[in-house]
């Protein structure tokens, strides 16, 4: 029998999908708006160290900002009374890229040139709606650059759809005047 809780009474934790860095990606089930949901949560060991939850504080930020039909949304940001951090976001029903390529190498197959070309072409979309989304109050350019484009980090769902996950490592650069370029 699976074990299973409830985030803040509206976000049922059904299973472990990955781990990976410093984050566990859990499939869960959003309660009020009936659907299926990915959460993702910061290793419980890394919990008292102020600069991983910086970085997922960040991650969340960052994505939150993003709404493109190639970048994976995020619906809420949770802190629980206990200490815990929580990121809801789309569930992508599929399989990451690099899972796919494995499966791929294993069976002695290739994935088809076309096939290929469209996954590149719609992470390419995600990419450059990152880097050239603009704020909505000053207008200027956020520039967020992903830094982590790996086969994992993208998302191939069973109704053809590709979808870019974790900006867990994106900088953002904003733009203060002339030539000046500041990475925070």
């Amino acid at each position: 029998m699976k074990e299973t809780w409830i985030i803040e009474n509206k976000y049922e934790v059904i299973s472990k999908i990955k781990q990976g860095g410093f984050g566990i990606v859990y499939y869960g089930f959003d309660r009020k708006f009936d659907k299926p949901v990915a959460i993702k949560a910061i290793e419980p060991s890394l919990l008292k160290e102020a600069k991983y939850i910086d970085m997922f504080l960040e991650e969340a930020k960052n994505a939150a900002k993003l709404n493109h039909n190639n970048i994976v949304r995020v619906y809420d940001l949770i802190k629980t009374d206990d200490g815990k951090f929580f990121i809801v976001m789309e569930y992508v029903d599929g399989v990451d890229l690099g899972r796919l390529l494995k499966k791929a190498v294993a069976g002695d197959a290739k994935i088809p040139q076309h096939l290929g070309i469209y996954i590149v072409k719609e992470v390419c979309k995600a990419l450059e709606y990152a880097h050239n989304k603009r704020d909505i109050i000053t207008n200027r350019p956020v520039n967020i650059v992903h830094q982590d484009i790996s086969p994992s980090n993208v998302m191939i769902g069973f109704d053809g759809k590709v979808k870019l996950i974790d900006f867990g490592t994106a900088k953002v650069r904003r733009h203060f005047g002339g030539d000046k370029n500041e990475i925070v």
